[in-house]
């Protein structure tokens, strides 16, 4: 993706009760148009842990880079989180 103007959002949906946003959009990827289907979740009794999952349908064959991480910051002290020493994520 070029430019993130190129972004097509197609749905947002929000529910409070189970702490998800749901996001369907759309941007131009090679000769067509990829898809995507991004959902968060923050847990709400200890809302310093949240999660990502993202689905991509590409309109053709060819390479996909992704790159995730683990963020450490500030109110994971109240839960009594710490990352393992030996957490290796691998895309």
């Amino acid at each position: 993706m070029e430019r993130a103007g190129d972004v097509n959002v197609l749905r947002q949906s929000l529910d409070m009760t189970r702490g998800e946003l749901a996001t369907d959009l759309e941007f131009p990827l090679g000769s067509g148009i990829a898809r995507a289907t991004v959902l968060q979740f923050v847990s709400r009794g200890c809302p310093v842990i949240s999660c990502q999952e993202a689905r991509l349908l590409a309109p053709e064959d060819g390479e996909l880079e992704v790159t995730a991480s683990v963020g450490v910051g500030p109110g994971n002290e109240v839960c009594g989180l710490t990352p393992p020493s030996n957490l290796n994520i691998t895309a």
